[in-house]
């Protein structure tokens, strides 16, 4: 059973865990994805703080406050607020470069809009961030839209044609984080209770920390280091 333990915790390489938050809904904040943008071949974006799903009618993003987009080509975007009215601001955006959505300037009154367009010809597309107002000289974010897509179930998501992020992602989205709750699971050595050690419970599993597990080994037949190779920028166990 020990051997056991040690392989699942090495397989984890879980030098440090903390508790998770679960968003409620089956939408999520993704921390980085590409989408091939409909419309024009070849041309992809990637986002950053973005919404795992988004609106096809409009082709519409959502992002949350720090949220970024750049793209694989050159390409004009039209920022600010009042764009439907030629109120707008057009920033040329080289291959890798990145825009701060939320950056986007509004009227002079309400600050930052968060709102940035992009047409290929083909397509529109809206990148929509929390709206930032400066009031009195304060920065105040307002993401009613975001905060609620976020509560939404998947039926709910369904309803307001708002759609997985997934069905046009480079790749696929990047896993969903795990949730880990502190554990109170027994960990023995050589039948003998080892206390102070902190455990994890994640999807079902129980994952020690792997300097933990050291240290109680230590002076034992199964002892083993922990070591970090920088040049690999890697785990090493010996």
């Amino acid at each position: 059973m020990m051997k056991k333990r040690i392989f699942a915790a090495a397989l984890a390489a879980c030098l440090s865990l903390a508790p998770m938050q679960a968003f409620a809904g089956a939408a999520r904040i993704l921390p980085s994805v590409t989408v091939n943008m409909h419309g024009n071949s070849g041309l992809t974006c990637t986002m950053t703080d973005v919404l795992s799903y988004y609106k096809p009618t409009h082709i519409a993003f959502y992002f949350a406050e720090n949220g970024t987009i750049s793209f694989n080509q050159e390409v004009e975007l039209l920022i600010g607020w009042h764009t439907r009215l030629g109120q707008h601001e057009v920033k040329r955006l080289q291959p890798g470069e990145k825009y701060t959505v939320s950056d986007a300037p509004g009227s002079k009154s309400d600050g930052l809009s968060g709102q940035v367009f992009l047409n290929t010809g083909d397509a529109s597309f809206l990148f929509s961030a929390p709206i930032v107002y400066v009031d009195k000289g304060e920065r105040r974010v307002e993401n009613s839209t975001l905060r609620r897509l976020l509560t939404f179930s998947d039926e709910e998501l369904k309803e307001n044609n708002i759609y997985p992020l997934a069905d046009i992602a480079v790749g696929g989205l990047p896993p969903e984080p795990a949730a880990a709750s502190p554990t109170a699971q027994p960990l023995l050595v050589n039948g003998q209770r080892v206390s102070g050690m902190e455990a994890y419970n994640i999807g079902g599993y129980n994952y020690f920390k792997l300097r933990d597990l050291a240290q109680v080994l230590n002076g034992t037949e199964k002892q083993f280091d922990v070591d970090w190779d920088a040049e690999r920028n890697a785990i090493s166990l010996a």
